[in-house]
């Protein structure tokens, strides 16, 4: 005597069902957010609100899609019970999209936290205006000089170090904070420029005059 096999009255609506669903739609409507509200943003016009925004939106997305994942495997560890209908399918998508998306992330931070230090160990070494305005000096340790040439002969000891900006998206920044700010501009902490390229015997840095306008300065690798 064979037994029909049963059918769940509640197949489709009961909580491991719903998790396989939620799976899948977790990391869409998270990266819906993402790409609705950050064309936003941009157009807010303030830079400190759109990036406070910005970190709200990134962890309020990284929960969504860590949900997600979470629910994926929910329904994945019901389907030995309930069977694999409604539940296989839609719990290994969910899994492979919320998943591959929280490694995506993973690899972009830890990526992005090792760019400072790699850059800084390529700007080691003696790099020369190509105006001839001065010389920069940068030591491993962290420490550096500015040696001044023109209008005036001058050095400024001082340390730098490269940054990370607020938006990752932009390049990063090379800072030298002066020991003692030059008597001809006691207000002058520093120095800070945007590194736009960087090759073995070249450095590209973006910076600003005293008027504020963007200038490109050219430096070359310099053996003295």
């Amino acid at each position: 005597m064979t037994s029909e096999p049963t059918t769940d009255p509640k197949r489709g609506k009961g909580f491991v069902y719903q998790a396989a669903q939620y799976s899948i739609a977790a990391p869409v409507v998270a990266l819906g957010l993402g790409l609705c509200l950050t064309g936003a943003l941009k157009e807010s016009g303030d830079a400190g609100i759109e990036w406070s925004a910005r970190m709200a939106l990134a962890v309020l997305n990284m929960a969504i899609i860590t949900s997600g994942l979470i629910m994926g495997l929910v329904a994945l560890a019901a389907v030995p019970k309930r069977g694999a209908k409604g539940l296989l399918v839609r719990g290994i998508v969910g899994v492979v999209l919320s998943g591959g998306i929280l490694a995506l992330v993973l690899w972009t931070i830890l990526g992005g936290m090792s760019l400072g230090p790699a850059m800084a160990k390529r700007l080691v070494g003696n790099w020369k205006e190509t105006s001839g305005i001065g010389v920069l000096r940068l030591h491993g340790d962290g420490t550096g000089v500015w040696e001044m040439q023109k209008p005036m002969a001058n050095t400024f000891p001082g340390k730098w170090k490269v940054l990370r900006q607020q938006d990752a998206t932009k390049p990063l920044v090379l800072r030298f904070e002066f020991d003692k700010p030059p008597e001809f501009a006691p207000e002058l902490k520093g120095m800070g420029w945007e590194i736009e390229h960087v090759e073995a015997g070249r450095l590209d840095l973006n910076g600003r005059d005293a008027t504020g306008k963007q200038t490109m300065e050219i430096f070359t690798r310099s053996d003295n």
